[in-house]
């Protein structure tokens, strides 16, 4: 990460960075955040409960991109366009765009439809052929973890 931050404006500026502002902050740990920060079966379910509303497999983008902004912590255009650019690697800069340029910066990189697996693979970087292997890597880490009721004898616990 340091070498990330210290090279990021080289090519441009042949200077090296030796401070970072919030912004870039935020960026670098949503970039390099531990893998299983989230849980990924309250991914499939927020899809299940959205899909019910849908009666599809799909979630038309619309819908998706609503339900981001009307539930939850509210987040304008900017914040949403912001979201979006990050996770998409887009390096815009959504602050100096009008909202038609959010618009269509939205319109030409985020899919139309979204079902979870493409989310997952498109929008998160999760290679669609290692998702059973992490559901199984998070359910025994969440057994891992669940207290064990145990049972007291005359001489230990078993």
């Amino acid at each position: 990460m340091i070498n990330e931050v210290k090279f990021s404006e080289y090519v441009d500026t042949n200077k090296l960075v030796e401070e970072i502002n919030l912004d870039d902050f935020i960026r670098l740990y949503i970039n390099h955040r531990p893998a299983f920060g989230l849980d990924p079966y309250q991914i499939y379910d927020s899809f299940r409960v959205l899909n019910k509303q849908t009666n599809r497999d799909f979630l038309p983008r619309h819908v998706f991109l609503d339900e981001l902004q009307t539930h939850g912590e509210h987040m304008t255009d900017y914040e949403l366009a912001d979201c979006i650019s990050n996770l998409l690697h887009l390096n815009s800069d959504v602050e100096d765009l009008t909202k038609e340029e959010i618009s269509s910066l939205i319109d030409r990189n985020f899919p139309q439809e979204l079902s979870v697996d493409k989310f997952m693979s498109d929008i998160l970087g999760v290679p669609a052929n290692d998702f059973d292997q992490i559901l199984n890597t998070w359910e025994r880490i969440k057994q891992a973890n669940t207290p064990r009721v145990l049972k007291k004898t005359n001489s230990f616990i078993e």
